[in-house]
């Protein structure tokens, strides 16, 4: 006769259970850890590529910066001089660049544009990143505010000044080749006038205002690529 001892139906069925629930445990960890390991992955990409967009972006910042620093200095050199006393060769330059372009900063935002549509933002795991990243955006809107208001002051107000005022055709061909049938030599006299300086002060200080936003920017986007480096 089998004495064997006979291990309870409920007691099989309780270690069943347990091995059941185990083993979707241990799945569901293995899945959580390949998930992890892919957002990770994701991440490293991510990060990889924002560092790449904002260093191209950064390049391009400071040659905007240098281009608008060279614009402040030539409208610097028609205020503090009377413009009959400047030299003939570089004058038509100086007022170009000083008086006449508007240029903006366009910066590489590809990468960080797509991340924040496909609500990826959030797989970068470093906050002070996220938080970079997000005062990061907040200098950008104050650099196209800043460019929005130059412009709109420079095509109120400066604009028909030189469109009415200045020999604008003769400034246009001079800078860019093009030959014009009658050439003569333009009268740049109005800008020793008062309203002409007043106008040149006023434009000297919106290029002042977006070169002071750029330098913010300029700093914001060094501080992000620095966490990103050293994440």
């Amino acid at each position: 006769m089998d004495e064997t001892p006979r291990i309870p139906f409920w007691f099989r069925l309780l270690g069943e259970f347990v091995v059941i629930v185990l083993g979707v445990l241990i799945a569901l960890s293995a899945d959580s850890w390949i998930q992890l390991r892919e957002d990770r992955r994701d991440e490293v990409d991510h990060l990889e590529a924002l560092s790449r967009e904002f260093e191209e972006s950064l390049v391009s910042l400071r040659e905007n910066m240098t281009y608008k620093e060279k614009q402040i200095r030539d409208l610097g050199r028609l205020l503090s001089n009377d413009v009959g006393d400047l030299p003939r060769d570089s004058l038509n330059g100086w007022i170009y660049d000083g008086v006449y372009v508007t240029r903006g900063y366009v910066p590489v935002l590809s990468a960080l544009r797509d991340l924040e549509a496909s609500g990826e933002l959030g797989l970068i795991s470093d906050p002070a990143i996220r938080r970079g990243v997000a005062l990061l955006g907040v200098r950008l809107e104050t650099v196209s505010r800043s460019f929005d208001e130059y412009v709109f002051y420079h095509q109120t107000v400066i604009d028909p000044f030189i469109a009415s005022e200045l020999p604008v055709v003769g400034l246009l061909a001079n800078r860019h080749g093009v030959e014009i049938e009658e050439p003569v030599e333009p009268d740049w006299s109005l800008l020793n006038t008062d309203r002409a300086r007043g106008l040149l002060v006023f434009k000297l200080s919106l290029a002042g205002n977006y070169l002071g936003s750029l330098g913010n920017l300029e700093v914001q986007f060094e501080a992000v690529m620095r966490l990103i480096d050293g994440n």
